[in-house]
C-alpha cells in the first residue's frame, strides 16, 4: 500500500503541470486568432475605403461628362484644354515644352496639350483635370459636318484617412463644323 500512495502523489503533480502547459497552449492559440481577426478587419476596412474613393472618382468623371454635354458654359474646360498649348508651366511663369520622353511616359501623342483644371470641386480632397490629346476621325458621322477631338479626363479623390483613387478616362467629343 505504501507503493501505490507514493505513485499517486507523483502523478497528481504531473497532472497539474500538464494542465498548465495545455492552458498556455490554448492562450497562445487564442491570442493568435485575435491577431488574425484584427488583421482581417483592417483589410476589410481598407478595401471599403478603396472602394469608396474609387466610387467618388468615378462619380466625378460622370459629373464632368454631364457638365460637358449639358450646355456651352459646361464646355469651357474643353476649350481651355485645346488652347492650353503643348506645354507645361515652367518655374519662371513662361511655358516650357513637354519633352518627347515626358509624352512617352504619359502615353500621350505629340499633339497632346498640358492638363487644365476643370474648376469643379469634388466632395473629397482631390482634383480633376482635362487634357486635349488629338483630333480624331468621327466614326459613324458625316465628316463634312462634324469634327471630333480626343480628351483625357483625370481625377483623384482622397479620403481623410489617406485612401485615394486616381482615375483616367478618354473621351471623344463631337462638334459641328462651323
Amino acid at each position: 500500500m505504501d507503493m501505490t500512495l507514493a505513485t499517486r502523489s507523483r502523478q497528481t503533480g504531473a497532472t497539474l503541470i500538464v494542465a498548465l502547459v495545455f492552458l498556455v497552449v490554448l492562450t497562445i492559440a487564442g491570442i493568435t486568432a485575435m491577431q488574425f481577426s484584427t488583421l482581417e478587419e483592417r483589410m476589410a476596412s481598407n478595401s471599403q475605403f478603396r472602394n469608396e474613393t474609387f466610387q467618388l472618382a468615378q462619380n466625378e468623371i460622370r459629373s464632368e461628362l454631364l457638365a460637358f454635354n449639358a450646355s456651352l458654359p459646361g464646355r469651357i474646360p474643353l476649350l481651355d484644354a485645346i488652347n492650353a498649348g503643348p506645354f507645361s508651366d515652367g518655374a519662371d511663369g513662361y511655358p516650357q515644352k513637354l519633352t518627347a520622353t515626358e509624352l512617352k511616359q504619359l502615353g500621350l501623342p505629340n499633339t497632346a496639350r498640358r492638363a487644365v483644371d476643370t474648376q469643379t470641386p469634388i466632395p473629397a480632397p482631390g482634383f480633376t483635370v482635362v487634357r486635349y490629346t488629338q483630333p480624331s476621325p468621327c466614326v459613324g458621322a458625316n465628316l463634312e459636318f462634324f469634327e471630333c477631338t480626343d480628351y483625357e479626363l483625370q481625377t483623384r479623390s482622397q479620403m481623410d484617412n489617406g485612401a485615394y483613387s486616381e482615375q483616367s478616362q478618354g473621351i471623344v467629343f463631337m462638334n459641328t463644323k462651323g
